[in-house]
């Protein structure tokens, strides 16, 4: 007998196909506006929560984004990584003109592509998943603890049971 579970295939309806364009358009969008968008009225952010986390809607997303040459795994894995090294310039001025500039490393852009790492190896939940007082989790930091996460001797849930250790 023949597994037809596998000959199955999802049609997406018209609204899961709007909650994957969204999603694409604007990754920073918050579920309430991706449900929004894809037309969802009553529980949008559930909706598209759904729509989202399932198996096939993802495995499509993953299909969409890699005939995208800027989204394709590889580039945006290299793009994680410049993002892990990022430094600003500061600007020392006297009276009007720059005496001197520096390079220093920047510490909010390097948590925030750190956070984005962890999350999509899954090691980290999303603010969606987590409760507030673990929201911030990373930017409670030390710099010492994000060194070892970094290394990856560490987690960012070893550190959350443990605030008196900041």
């Amino acid at each position: 007998m023949k597994d037809l579970s596998t000959k199955r295939v999802m049609r997406m309806t018209p609204r899961q196909c709007k909650t994957i364009r969204a999603r694409l358009a604007d990754p920073e969008a918050t579920l309430e506006k991706i449900g929004l968008r894809a037309g969802y009225t009553r529980n949008p952010r559930q909706h598209a929560w759904k729509v989202l986390n399932h198996p096939v809607i993802q495995r499509t997303m993953r299909e969409e984004m890699d005939r995208w040459r800027r989204l394709k795994l590889g580039r945006l894995l290299n793009d994680l990584a410049k993002g892990l090294d990022a430094e600003e310039t500061e600007f020392f001025a006297h009276e009007g003109h720059v005496i001197e500039k520096e390079n220093c490393i920047a510490w909010g852009p390097r948590r925030d592509y750190l956070r984005l790492a962890f999350q999509l190896r899954g090691d980290l939940k999303t603010a969606t998943e987590i409760n507030v007082s673990e929201t911030n989790i990373l930017a409670n930091l030390t710099d010492a603890q994000l060194a070892l996460i970094a290394r990856g001797k560490a987690t960012p849930h070893q550190f959350m049971d443990a605030p008196g250790e900041r």
